[in-house]
């Protein structure tokens, strides 16, 4: 505007994009298509990745509605080192074992407690073959063997589907009971009850030599092999029987299992101060 003769210009300033080497700040059309493309690269795996996360949950979601066997929840669970072989004698072993599950089970929140020579779900069980004949039949099947205590079962959340669990007498009994699962009952006794049958066996690859044993139990499958893995039959013998140098402590509690854990260490290095603890 004009004001006593002078001439004063006020000015606004405008940015704009400054060429810099040929092009524009806001890129050249090559550099838009390169961000373009790693845009769409970033979500293209993002969508894979999502992809991917659903299909993991609904797999676990399948798994955990599969039937186990076991029921984990409220569940304490600890591996005794107590020799480097796979059976060992009796004596100082199974004195610590009984003397363990006797204190174990007198502790407050303690439902059941027992000791088994294999863990699931993922603990690999000693597999046998057996052979079973009749008028019928003569053929093959691998169990998974294993060894338990009484109460053992009954902390692994395992179900009872006929007869009875072991108990301290079949520890002293003149011929050794044996219980089967479902699957294992069904090939060696099909269409029949096998409470009370023969279970005829012989294992002394394995320095276990047994025979004519009666079946006390039919007890649920129990996935040793992997959550994943088919449902197969299982043969159990009194933990006494035959020792084994690796056992699982199973509490079952009324509480959180978290909370006895600090006792059952106790317990434990009380006994027998040299046996780890993990």
């Amino acid at each position: 505007m004009v004001c006593g003769g002078a001439s004063t210009f006020t000015a606004t300033r405008r940015d704009a994009a400054v060429p810099r080497g040929g092009a524009f700040a806001t890129g050249s059309p090559t550099t838009r298509r390169l961000r373009a493309g790693l845009v769409a690269a970033q979500i293209a795996l993002s969508i894979v990745l999502l992809t991917g996360t659903g299909l993991l949950v609904r797999t676990v979601d399948r798994l955990l509605d599969e039937d186990s066997g076991f029921e984990s929840r409220r569940a304490l669970t600890a591996r005794l080192m107590l020799a480097d072989r796979m059976f060992i004698d009796g004596g100082a072993a199974t004195a610590f074992v009984d003397t363990l599950l006797e204190r174990v089970r007198g502790l407050s929140g303690v439902q059941a407690a027992g000791v088994g020579s294999l863990l699931p779900p993922d603990e690999a069980p000693l597999m046998v073959s057996m052979f079973f004949e009749s008028a019928t039949r003569a053929e093959y099947v691998t169990l998974s063997f294993g060894t338990v205590t009484a109460g053992y079962f009954e902390a692994l959340g395992t179900p009872l589907a006929a007869g009875r669990r072991f108990d301290a007498g079949d520890d002293l009994a003149e011929v050794s009971p044996v219980m089967l699962s479902e699957t294992a009952a069904r090939f060696a006794y099909p269409n029949q009850d096998p409470v009370g049958r023969p279970m005829i066996y012989d294992f002394d690859v394995l320095g276990i030599a047994r025979g004519d044993s009666p079946v006390v139990a039919v007890v649920g499958d129990v996935k040793h092999r992997g959550l994943d893995a088919p449902r197969a039959g299982s043969m159990y013998v009194p933990w006494r029987r035959a020792p084994t140098g690796v056992a699982h402590l199973v509490v079952r509690t009324t509480g959180d299992p978290a909370a006895l854990v600090p006792a059952v260490r106790d317990l434990i290095r009380t006994l027998n101060p040299s046996l780890p603890i993990p």
